[in-house]
């Protein structure tokens, strides 16, 4: 059964990074993106602003270049309290966010749990919003959030089947579409999720195969920021290539429909920058459908000239 509407997830807050070279990530996010630095959280953590929130990343010095942690909000207590009762019943350990954890976070009410995957999970509510308005370094307006939260990340699953089960009757995320690829042998039906207007928050991929027993691997897939205007993209875009970074020229996906390109952050996994995109505004009229390709048309990797 899916969990109910009222007490569910409504969008992803905040992602935590784990870097190896915060330097090199504070000069992509601010010269490249256009993010705002919003100073340094309690234990020391670069936070990153893209709109009205305090901060929308927090980039932790641990040297992972992978994921750290993740934050969805939630409405309100109420709210949280559902869901952390909820997250128990799936047989996870929740445990209150503390003092301390809520002033990192600048959030009014935390709760932490490690998900089905093992990585650090956290829902919220009473998130800060800054009274002073976004300067972008770059002179762009603030990112596409609002209802729709910061944009979208892809986790690669040990058990894909488990954490979709933890994502739709846990968190009440609900399946937007999948885009269903062959692989030789294998056929993936990668699932898309959304839990507000946002086409998509979440997809879910696999490991990579013939990864060894044992052998820890990047759990990040890519994460997705959205701009305001194609010309935003286009002029990013321009300067990753102007710095010779591996991107891949703009295209369309055919799901959701966004225009963007994708281009390598400083911890080698990739960050895809976008505009426009659907937005599903009807529950009741949305039909859940799939693709067999991943691009419409684009998305195919610029080649630089050697050098000399």
């Amino acid at each position: 059964m899916g969990a109910p509407e009222q007490t569910s997830v409504t969008q992803l807050g905040y992602l935590g990074i784990g870097v190896s070279d915060i330097a090199a990530w504070e000069d992509f996010a601010t010269r490249l993106l256009g993010l705002q630095v919003n100073g340094r959280s309690p234990t020391g953590n670069l936070l990153l602003r893209t709109d009205d929130y305090h901060h929308r990343l927090v980039l932790v010095d641990n040297g992972a270049d992978d994921i750290a942690f993740y934050g969805w909000e939630v409405k309100d207590q109420a709210a949280l309290d559902a869901i952390a009762q909820r997250i128990r019943d799936f047989g996870i350990e929740v445990s209150e966010g503390s003092k301390e954890d809520c002033a990192e976070r600048m959030v009014l009410g935390l709760v932490k749990f490690t998900d089905p995957e093992g990585l650090s999970g956290e829902v919220y509510f009473g998130a800060s919003r800054d009274h002073k308005p976004f300067v972008s370094p770059r002179g762009l307006g603030p990112l596409v959030t609002g209802d729709m939260g910061l944009g979208h990340f892809t986790i690669a699953a040990a058990d894909p089947a488990r954490y979709i089960e933890f994502y739709t009757q846990v968190l009440g995320a609900r399946i937007s579409d999948y885009i269903v690829l062959q692989k030789g042998d294998v056929e993936l039906k990668l699932p898309f999720f959304h839990v507000n207007p946002r086409h998509h928050s979440l997809v879910i991929n696999r490991k990579p195969p013939g990864t060894p027993e044992g052998q820890p691997w990047r759990r990040l897939g890519h994460m997705m920021i959205q701009m305001q205007t194609l010309d935003d993209v286009g002029a990013t875009q321009s300067l990753f290539v102007a710095d010779r970074i591996p991107c891949n020229q703009l295209g369309k996906h055919p799901n959701d429909r966004m225009v963007s390109f994708y281009g390598r952050t400083p911890s080698g996994f990739d960050i895809e920058i976008g505009c426009g995109g659907v937005r599903i505004e009807d529950e009741d009229t949305w039909q859940v459908q799939h693709y067999r390709a991943v691009t419409l048309w684009g998305h195919t990797p610029v080649v630089y000239p050697a050098e000399g």
